[in-house]
């Protein structure tokens, strides 16, 4: 909220380079943390969080909203007008939980409008979607996508639920089922470096938080998540903790906590534990309000040499804040309060 990472316009920036000092590349995506993250992370949100998520909001549907092709561009500064799929359905969560949190309808309206547009523009045969739109050709593109995106099933599920939108009730279904015939290529993929192997297990914890809609009442669903959680963690604990981003701690934490909920895996404390006690050691500390509280890939803002980004800040915290959780009153969350 003080980074200066809200461009006065409400638009956020995805990327902070510190060693200029400068913001850049204002994004769709960037925007929709912010918005999930001063509403959905500590306190109820009062006035002022309120009118940050608001004007974030206000952007996405004055600025980011393509008219035409009734979808979200990345950024809408820039020619072509491109809109990615996971930036897209980024925003329909970001507009749902503004919709709830004010009780103003034109933004579950927007939503709704751009859900449709989706199903309809960029869906594929096989169930899953095509990785960007052309706003400015009027065409989608992009090779096909992953298991990762199953994770956008979340916001298919919720315009289902709260705007009984049959149709993105079916795509999730599809997705599901498109997912778990392919998802076992994400863990035998060959990763040539480290970057490529972190970026692979990115993907990964993507295409399990997608699974938790499901996994309490699919068997088959809940056994990859049992399996595919001892995956990630046996992948990531080959990786240097150094070299391991934050995120890479968080999206373990969270779906373990989820997983002891639903009862397929019982929680190791002590593991989690010294995971959310990793993870707080990249939460930076500087007088600096650029980087002041945000999860750096470094532990030290005197080695930090490229940029800070939304996500892994506003992942990070909220595993933190469902550890709290769990150690205090009790994990009692939903696949709905997943960021």
């Amino acid at each position: 909220m003080r980074s200066g990472i809200q461009h006065p316009t409400g638009a956020v920036f995805a990327e902070y380079d510190s060693l200029t000092a400068s913001y850049k590349r204002v994004s769709t995506e960037a925007a929709a943390w912010s918005i999930q993250a001063v509403l959905g992370l500590g306190e109820p949100p009062d006035e002022t969080r309120r009118n940050i998520a608001i004007s974030a909001g206000r952007y996405l549907m004055e600025r980011s909203f393509d008219l035409q092709a009734d979808l979200f561009v990345n950024d809408p500064t820039t020619e072509p007008r491109l809109g990615s799929f996971m930036s897209g359905v980024a925003a329909l969560r970001a507009l749902n939980a503004l919709s709830h949190a004010t009780g103003d309808s034109a933004y579950s309206e927007c939503a709704d409008r751009c859900g449709r547009s989706i199903q309809v523009r960029m869906t594929r045969v096989d169930g899953s979607f095509f990785k960007q739109f052309n706003a400015t050709g009027g065409h989608a593109g992009g090779e096909g996508g992953g298991p990762e995106q199953l994770k956008a099933s979340a916001a298919f599920l919720e315009l289902a639920e709260d705007a009984g939108m049959a149709e993105l009730r079916n795509a999730a279904e599809s997705l599901l089922k498109f997912a778990l015939a392919r998802h076992e290529g994400f863990v035998s993929e060959p990763s040539p470096n480290l970057e490529s192997r972190l970026s692979k297990l990115r993907r990964y914890a993507l295409f399990l938080e997608g699974l938790l809609p499901f996994a309490a009442e699919r068997i088959e669903a809940g056994s990859v998540l049992q399996a595919g959680i001892i995956s990630l963690e046996q992948e990531a604990k080959d990786i240097d903790p150094e070299q391991l981003p934050p995120e890479l701690l968080a999206q373990p934490l969270r779906l373990r906590l989820f997983a002891d909920q639903m009862g397929l895996g019982e929680l190791d404390r002590s593991r989690a534990e010294f995971e959310a006690d990793l993870l707080r050691e990249y939460q930076l500390q500087s007088s600096d309000p650029s980087l002041e509280g945000a999860f750096g890939a470094v532990r030290d803002t005197t080695e930090i040499g490229a940029s800070l980004e939304p996500h892994p800040t506003v992942v990070s915290l909220q595993a933190l804040e469902f550890w709290t959780d769990a150690t205090s009153d009790g994990f009692r969350r939903t696949w709905r309060d997943l960021i």
